[in-house]
């Protein structure tokens, strides 16, 4: 009994696979790790002793999904199917998941056919919810039928319409390259090439996605963008995300903001950026860069992301590629204390200094 009514909250706890927004908060994810985890022990347990069971097995391969371990999942969730029972709910969840596993290793036609598969049993609204919104994110809608495809050694450019672009293939040179110079950065090992979509309207975007173009899912290798977005946009958050895993789920907002401007590939002036929105949004209090680091919350978004990218730039070009590298694995600002010592508060001075402007003289 105490596994069945655990294995049920385990269904509720587990529906929410591939929620767009990750959680700022470590100790919660720490907690939802541990849930997973007694989920799978107490799984393994029940199928170990008292044999073959769909819905146990469904929810322990959830739940090694959701620890990251999606190679171990595979057989648990095959199992869930494999039963001959009426279990359509079962089914759903099992080739739910087994879709976005497969499609992680660039196995599409088989991610595609579990997929469709899936959402043509309209099992439960909360499961058909999921399924069409993993379709539609892994460009298998119908949708992108008529989209056109650009493949280079390690990107797929999906594009809606490229006629806007006017030089298309001058469009692909620019954003490969900008991977090729960020990808030296960070030497991430990446499972499969990266699916790169490219909106021509955002508004569309929304429609279809349930939010804006312009995010990244680090592990479906998957970026959705719209035109004419920087060329490096997405690329080093997610190369990040190979790189320095331990970084993943960690309260991270100011460093990674910066990072993102820093990788851009615009090359502009990012201390006269930082100027100019500070400018623009009127602030009246002098730029606190270790407030904006611990406190990110609130803060005008065009402020934070000029004056990240500024600071990020030095700490960079300063403190070198790999003290940033491991500060991306606790981008905390009592981490960078350790990893750069005396300097980081030297640099802090001399940006804020850049900064602000000089107070008058009465």
């Amino acid at each position: 009994m105490k596994f069945k009514a655990y294995c049920l909250v385990g269904i509720l706890l587990l529906a929410g696979f591939f929620a767009h927004a990750q959680s700022e908060d470590e100790a919660d994810e720490l907690a939802r790790r541990e849930r997973y985890e007694r989920l799978i022990e107490e799984g393994k347990a029940k199928l170990k002793y008292e044999g073959k069971n769909p819905q146990v097995s469904m929810v322990v391969g959830r739940a090694l999904y959701q620890i990251g371990k999606p190679e171990e999942a595979i057989p648990y969730l095959e199992e869930a199917i494999r039963e001959p029972n009426v279990k359509t709910m079962i089914d759903a969840w099992a080739m739910d998941f087994l879709g976005k596993i497969h499609y992680r290793k660039g196995d599409y036609d088989q991610a595609k056919k579990y997929l469709k598969t899936a959402r043509s049993l309209n099992a439960t609204k909360n499961a058909t919810y999921d399924i069409q919104a993993t379709l539609m994110l892994f460009g298998f809608d119908e949708k992108f039928d008529t989209w056109q495809t650009f493949e280079t050694d390690h990107i797929i450019f999906h594009i809606e319409n490229p006629e806007p672009l006017g030089d298309v293939a001058k469009y692909i040179a620019e954003r490969t390259k900008a991977f090729e110079e960020i990808q030296a950065f960070f030497g991430a090992k990446l499972p499969k090439k990266i699916d790169f979509f490219i909106w021509s309207d955002q508004l569309d975007g929304y429609r279809f996605l349930k939010q804006t173009p312009g995010f990244v899912l680090s592990e479906a290798c998957l970026i959705h963008g719209f035109l004419f977005q920087p060329p490096g946009f997405g690329f080093s958050e997610l190369l990040a995300d190979y790189a320095v895993p331990e970084g993943v789920g960690k309260p991270s907002k100011f460093i990674r903001t910066g990072m993102r401007v820093y990788f851009d590939q615009t090359h502009r002036n990012r201390v006269k950026s930082a100027k100019k929105a500070i400018k623009e949004s009127g602030a009246e209090q002098p730029v606190n860069v270790r407030k904006l680091w611990q406190q990110p919350e609130g803060v005008n978004e065009n402020v934070l992301e000029n004056v990240a990218g500024a600071f990020v730039e030095i700490l960079i070009e300063k403190g070198g590629e790999k003290s940033f590298l491991k500060l991306l694995g606790d981008p905390t600002y009592e981490a960078a204390k350790t990893i750069y010592g005396d300097q980081l508060n030297a640099w802090i001075a001399d940006i804020e200094k850049r900064l602000n402007p000089a107070k008058s003289r009465e």
